[in-house]
């Protein structure tokens, strides 16, 4: 009999030990909803006539050449902006707005208004509306849907507490034609910071 009782006490006292440690798990991710700030800075180049792709048997490289006849300038900048980010734990969309910093260097052929002008610096407002998705534990990819990034792709990594997030788009081709920009391809990395929760 007190074997018995000593087996029953066993049982439940593994069993009342052992519910909370099954019950107890990770808690989940911080959510990346909300208000974050960016800074980012870039490389651009412009060609007038658009691009094509390399051929790396005779260019000797991957990626792209404007298109001839070339008519091509370059263009560096820097931007800061606010993002918002909506939606549930893994994907959303969301909206931008901020300033954009750019020192233009024409070239010789290029359209209106940078013929015969001389390098300078400008700003210019800017904002777009994005979707999100995040995959394989702080993959993001992020998705212009609207104004000067529409169909742009942005790819980055999020921080383990969900506070800081990195964005890239390289080697993508932009029309900014109606800008009187050209096509341009810009090099841009971004650094996000949390800085708010949603309400």
């Amino acid at each position: 009999m007190k074997k018995l009782a000593l087996i029953f006490g066993i049982v439940a006292l593994f069993i009342f030990t052992s519910t909370p440690m099954a019950s107890a798990q990770a808690p989940p991710p911080p959510s990346i909803l909300g208000t974050w700030e960016m800074i980012s800075s870039g490389i651009c180049l412009h060609s007038v006539n658009g691009w094509e792709a390399s051929d790396p048997a005779t260019d000797g490289y991957v990626g792209f050449k404007p298109k001839n006849p070339a008519k091509v300038w370059a263009g560096t900048a820097t931007a800061r902006a606010t993002w918002t980010f909506s939606g549930t734990a893994a994907s959303g969309t969301g909206s931008v707005v901020g300033t954009n910093y750019a020192s233009i260097f024409p070239g010789a052929e290029v359209p209106a208004p940078y013929v015969g002008k001389d390098p300078y610096v400008g700003q210019s407002q800017f904002g777009f509306p994005f979707t999100w998705e995040i995959t394989n534990n702080g993959v993001i990819t992020v998705t212009g849907t609207g104004g000067s990034a529409n169909g742009l792709v942005m790819n980055g990594m999020i921080s383990s507490d969900r506070k800081i997030m990195t964005l890239l788009s390289a080697a993508q081709i932009q029309n900014f034609s109606a800008y009187g920009l050209g096509y341009l391809i810009m090099n841009n990395m971004r650094i996000l910071i949390k800085v708010d929760n949603p309400s």
